[in-house]
């Protein structure tokens, strides 16, 4: 039976979700979780994954990380969806490619159900674009078997913030979000369209929801076992 856990984490700063990202990968790896994949949103900040060809300097006056996903630099904030996917691939029989395209299928399944036609692009333009602009951008990396980091929805998100840098290399105009192309929508609603979206994409049997930030941390205390 393919199980899998929902981890509904709300707002919560990126520091500490990257904390439980590495902290969940671990536990997957031992065998002591099943696949997880974390939703969740962040405050304004700035990260850049392993193929920053153009050693962009961090914007001033915020946050940023260096983190061991594909990709470049990108911006997360408020009124963007992030879902991180803690997936064993060995277990799955899947390639890292495989997940992306899996995770890709899932948004475009999703926007399609808004009536929009999204295309998921491999390479230099890896994400999810939508008539020549970028709504979702992706990026994975891996520790032993298991996946971290995952995909950025722009929902209602402030597009202006990626002027701060070229996103993925890309001129900031590219981005879109899901308002701009179609008006006011809200993350509540896009939350649930993308938890059945994932569940189809991955072909769950069952799904186990774990909702809140302080739930999600005793769940890992319950089973850490002083990893």
């Amino acid at each position: 039976m393919r199980k899998c856990n929902f981890l509904l984490a709300g707002q919560v700063e990126y520091g500490k979700m990257l904390e439980i990202q590495r902290k969940l990968v671990d536990l997957r790896n031992l065998g002591r979780i099943d696949d997880s994949v974390i939703f969740t949103a962040h405050e304004d900040v700035f990260t850049v994954g392993i193929h920053d060809t153009l050693n962009q300097a961090p914007p001033n006056g915020y946050p940023d990380f260096r983190i061991e996903r594909g990709g470049g630099w990108t911006y997360h904030g408020p009124g963007q969806l992030v879902i991180y996917f803690i997936i064993n691939l060995k277990d799955r029989g899947m390639t890292v490619l495989d997940l992306v395209k899996t995770a890709g299928k899932s948004v475009t399944d999703y926007l399609s159900s808004l009536g929009i036609t999204g295309e998921l692009k491999l390479g230099k333009e890896t994400g999810i674009w939508v008539e020549g602009n970028k709504i979702c951008s992706i990026g994975l990396g891996i520790k032993e078997f298991t996946t971290i980091h995952g995909i950025a929805l722009n929902i209602d998100t402030d597009l202006t913030k990626f002027s701060l840098i070229k996103p993925c290399g890309f001129d900031p105009s590219v981005m879109t979000s899901i308002r701009k192309i179609i008006g006011n929508y809200d993350m509540e609603s896009a939350l649930a369209g993308m938890e059945k979206s994932i569940r189809s994409a991955l072909k769950l049997e069952k799904v186990t929801k774990i909702n809140g930030i302080d739930e999600i941390n005793d769940f890992i205390k319950s089973v850490d076992n002083g990893l």
